[in-house]
């Protein structure tokens, strides 16, 4: 009550220069030229919506002020450099309450990721749920935020089906963590201080290639898998991936991606995948399914 008192003084007694104004719309302005503040005043109040903007023109508030002038309601906050560098292009929509942030709100990176959240006396408490920047809602994270800071159990949800499930401590992935593929198929993980330590995966996939001759053969062709899905693959001479497509419901793939064959084990984009391929080239081995040439 003291910050919302001191505040209706400053609006009443003070306003521009302590001078008093009339109803209607108002402007102020830079030495610029640019618009700083405008909004409207009825008896001398600054009442409903207010725009704020920096000496460069890029709007940074728009509020809503009740008939005491004092922030309730509707809220835009954006983050601009330079004194917002790190968070330049950002915004965060919420509901002010008596100058609090309170109740649900959306934060939007300048990339076009979003975070559904809700604030409790300017604090974001309780569920909430990322989303990558692409906008597509079958891609996000849903974790609880304690005083400010994600803690506990989180799931992230891609695109593809897959799912990891994880634990926030201290807002930092940490301890074990489960990644589902849309088969049923689960790898096991763990995580210290947000650093991925452990991976089932790899551990499969090295011991997978551990078994086969370190010489890989450069080869094209088409393989199909289990005779009822087909995809194509093109290897050159060094074991990279120069062509692959179709689709394999086993290991979750479409369209196009790049790669290398290295001691017979198949790498996508820099990360092992589950596959291998024999000395002779003559078949490829995805998660136990064979797919001959």
């Amino acid at each position: 009550m003291k910050k919302i008192l001191l505040l209706l003084c400053s609006l009443i007694l003070i306003g521009c220069g302590g001078q008093t104004h009339e109803d209607g719309p108002f402007r102020w302005y830079y030495e610029n030229g640019n618009i700083r503040t405008e909004g409207t005043y009825k008896n001398d109040i600054m009442v409903g919506v207010m725009k704020e903007y920096n000496e460069d023109g890029r709007l940074e508030k728009k509020v809503t002020r009740d008939n005491r002038g004092v922030i309730n309601g509707p809220h835009i906050q954006y983050y601009l450099a330079p004194k917002y560098k790190n968070n330049d292009g950002d915004r965060l929509e919420s509901t002010r309450v008596d100058e609090d942030i309170e109740g649900p709100a959306v934060y939007y990176w300048a990339d076009g990721a979003r975070e559904e959240r809700t604030y409790v006396n300017n604090i974001v408490e309780g569920p909430a749920v990322y989303y990558w920047a692409d906008g597509n809602k079958s891609d996000r994270r849903e974790s609880t935020y304690v005083n400010g800071i994600e803690e506990g159990p989180a799931v992230t949800y891609y695109v593809n089906g897959d799912k990891r499930e994880f634990t926030y401590v201290n807002g930092k992935m940490h301890g074990d963590a489960v990644y589902t593929y849309r088969n049923g198929r689960t790898d096991q993980e763990r995580y210290e201080n947000g650093k991925k330590v452990y991976d089932s995966a790899t551990v499969k996939s090295s011991s997978r290639s551990s078994s086969y001759s370190s010489s890989s053969s450069s080869q094209k062709g088409r393989y199909n898998l289990r005779g009822d899905i087909s995809f194509s693959i093109v290897v050159s001479g060094s074991g990279d991936i120069l062509e692959y497509s179709g689709f394999s419901d086993v290991y979750g793939v479409q369209g196009n991606v790049s790669g290398t064959i290295k001691n017979n084990t198949l790498y996508e984009d820099g990360v092992m995948g589950i596959g291998s391929i024999d000395r002779n080239g003559k078949w490829i081995k995805y998660d136990g399914h064979i797919i001959y040439k």
